[in-house]
């Protein structure tokens, strides 16, 4: 599973903590009823390691502030991974910042 990653501890220690959660599971309960709260108790236990995961947010930098709502610019940051975000500029401002990016790649010669 990729929520728990590839060591076999992670998983022993998930199937001990959805046990913990299924343990109260009434002997009178239909079988239906039981399949539920131990689907339930799995899923919970999901949740919990998907929250542990997202620790790993990308950063956000503001590059500029503007007065018009909706209008922004932005470096997201993720690991070695990186963007320029750009939201409501005008056709012109567009066509600079291509012009700008592909001046300074070609200088790296990159294309």
């Amino acid at each position: 599973m990729k929520v728990l990653g590839n060591s076999a501890e992670g998983l022993d220690l998930f199937v001990e903590r959805v046990q913990e959660r299924t343990v109260n599971i009434q002997a009178e309960y239909s079988l239906k009823e039981q399949k539920d709260a131990i689907i339930l108790a799995i899923k919970a236990e999901l949740k919990i390691e998907e929250v542990k995961q997202e620790k790993d947010k990308a950063e956000i930098t503001p590059l500029a502030q503007f007065d018009s709502k909706g209008m922004f610019a932005r470096k997201r940051v993720k690991g070695r991974n990186f963007s320029y975000e750009f939201g409501r500029l005008s056709k012109e401002l567009q066509k600079e910042l291509d012009e700008a990016i592909t001046g300074v790649l070609a200088k790296q010669n990159i294309e």
